[in-house]
Formats: structure tokens, C-alpha cells, sequence
């Protein structure tokens, strides 16, 4: 079954975004948001398996926001993606503003599983747990082979990614594998691993998004300084990025939801300035072969600015502010 391109929005009464209780499931490029009761018991996960007896679910690409009870009153129960079953991805989601859990939270029967290229931000709890143990297993669980690469977790009230097991249950496995992640940020740590598993390609240093804002009203493309650019692994990534973009776009994979390219942040900026439209309106010559410097909504994409050719102004059928032009050579 796939649940493709809906826009969930909860209310007072609401407990789940999306609750999947068969196998391969594809949920797919979803906006999630407000959902949760006034208290704990009365839920608020954005994407929840609900039958940890299913196994290879694909949650991609989708957005995830305000979910729980409102604050003041906090649940460290649910989350914005909760998966307790075996296999599948959780590629290219953006998970913010989780109000008492994780972004992305993984238990119970969770194995031979793969969480790549997600953006999880300022949530309660933490950015990204695994672990094992309680139904179907309890003890005997084993979260294992899994593999946690290329994702960015910052500036979550708890960790930004952990491995967890109940004291004295090892139901963590020694075969996952943490990958090329940006963290930093993180109140209580930026990753707490078990079972002896290593970390490795790790950056904690800033992102640099295109414009970062805490609350999810920002940009967060890359700028082309990022080191996130070409710094991911090949390793469990998906072959697209949130906006549907092929990866890799350079030399390497990149980290988190969105792969740069200077063609593409163009192609964003553009969709997403509608001031744009308050600046005169470009009406090159035919044969007009000047490449034009233009600003969005702010003056920080790039520096120098941006380059746009007068086609590609036109294409986008956007109204755009001429600063300064010169003859291409």
C-alpha cells in the first residue's frame, strides 16, 4: 500500500498522522503536522507501526512537524516517525518541533533496517534513537544491522542519535553502522552508541543551510559551503533527495534531505520567494544572452549572488529584481 502526498492535519482529539499495520508500505512525501491530544495518553505520533510483526515499510521524504501534546504538557512516548518492525527506509524526512519525543524513534522489533538522509531539529526528546526490546521480544529483541548514515541531528533538547537497551537487556547488535552524520547542538550529547558500535565520518560543525530558523519556517538546502556537500556515503542512500533531485549531484553523496547543486539552489530559492513577485519584472530581448545578478527574499544565498541567465528567469514565470548584468563570456 502506498500513502502518497497528503497533507495530515491533526486536532484536540487526534492520536496518529499515519498508523501502517502491513508489510511494504510506502509512505511517501506526506505533511504531518499538529497532531496530539492535551495529554500524554492521548497520543501524537506522526507515522506509527502499529503490528511490529510486519516487516520493509519506506517512509520517504516527508514532513513532520508539532506533533504531541502542546506544551506545556510534554510525552516522551510519541514521536514524529515511530517504527518497531523489521527492514524498510526512513530516507530524506524533515522532523522538527516534536513537542515530548524523538524525531525519528525505532524499537521494539526494529532490525536490518536503514535510516538515512533525514533533517531532525530542535525536538524534545532527542533526533534519532534505535533500539530493541519490549513486544514482540522483549529481552530477546536484537536491534541489529541497521544502518544510520548521512543524517543531520542539531540542536535537540536530548541526544541527536542514540543506541538504547533496557538496563541489563542487550538487545542492541554489533553490526550497525553510523555513518558520515552531522550532529551538534544537542543538549545531552550528540550520539551515545552501544555494543562496542563505532562511529565513523562524523562532522560537528555547522550545516550551513541556506537559512536556518528553529521553529521550521527556514530554508534548509544547503549553502555551497556546506560541509555536508559530497561528505555523505554511498551506503544505504537513496538515489533522490527530498525535492525528487537525483544524488549524487558532484563528486559525492551529500548529507542530510537535500543533495546541492548550484543549478538547483537556484531552482529552490525561486520556489520558495514569493516577495520575488513585489521586483520588477525581467523581460530580456530575444537573443538576449546576459547572465543577470539576482537577490530572494535575502541577500544571504550566496556571495557573490546568485547567476541566472534571462531563459531561466523566464521559465520560471517569477517577477525578480535586476541588480547589476554583464556580458557572458
Amino acid at each position: 500500500m502506498d500513502i502518497i502526498g497528503f497533507d495530515i492535519a491533526g486536532g484536540t482529539n487526534s492520536t496518529r498522522g499515519i498508523a501502517k499495520d502491513g508489510s511494504y508500505s510506502r509512505i511517501i512525501g506526506n505533511k504531518i503536522h499538529g497532531i496530539g491530544g492535551a495529554t500524554c495518553k492521548d497520543g501524537g505520533d506522526g507515522i506509527v507501526t502499529n503490528n511490529y510483526a510486519t516487516h520493509d515499510d519506506d517512509i520517504i521524504g516527508n514532513l513532520i512537524f508539532n506533533t504531541g501534546p502542546p506544551l506545556p504538557n510534554t510525552c516522551n512516548q510519541h514521536h514524529g516517525i515511530y517504527q518497531g518492525n523489521i527492514g524498510g527506509h526512513i530516507s530524506n524526512n524533515i522532523v522538527y518541533n516534536i513537542r515530548g519525543g524523538y524525531g525519528i524513534h525505532c524499537w521494539h522489533a526494529y532490525s536490518n533496517a536503514t535510516i538515512t538522509n533525514n533533517l531532525v531539529f530542535n525536538n524534545k526528546a532527542g533526533g534519532i534513537l534505535v533500539g530493541g526490546g519490549d513486544l514482540p521480544n522483549y529481552a530477546n529483541s536484537l536491534a541489529d544491522n541497521i544502518i544510520i548514515a548521512n543524517n543531520i541531528a542539531i540542536n535537540n533538547a536530548g541526544d541527536g542519535i542514540r543506541e538504547f537497551e533496557y538496563s541489563g537487556e542487550h538487545t542492541i547488535g554489533s553490526h550497525n553502522q553510523i555513518l558520515n552524520n552531522i550532529v551538534y547542538g544537542n543538549r545531552d550529547g550528540n550520539m551515545v552508541l552501544l555494543a562496542g558500535n563505532p562511529a565513523s565520518g562524523t562532522i560537528t560543525s555547522d550545516a550551513q543551510f541556506v537559512n536556518y530558523q528553529q521553529d521550521g519556517s527556514g530554508d534548509y538546502h544547503l549553502k555551497s559551503t556546506s560541509p555536508a556537500i559530497d561528505a555523505g556515503t554511498p551506503v544505504g542512500a537513496p538515489s533522490t533527495d527530498f525535492d525528487g533531485n537525483p544524488r549524487p549531484q558532484g563528486k559525492g553523496y551529500d548529507i542530510g534531505p537535500y543533495e546541492y547543486s548550484a543549478s538547483l539552489l537556484v531552482s529552490s530559492m525561486l520556489a520558495l520567494a514569493p516577495c520575488l513577485h513585489s521586483h520588477a519584472n525581467v523581460q530580456p530581448e530575444p537573443g538576449d544572452t546576459r547572465f543577470y545578478w539576482l537577490y530572494g527574499c535575502q541577500e544571504e544565498y550566496e556571495s557573490p549572488p546568485l547567476l541566472l541567465s534571462p531563459s531561466s528567469l523566464c521559465a520560471t514565470q517569477r517577477d525578480a529584481r535586476v541588480l547589476h548584468s554583464s556580458k557572458r563570456t
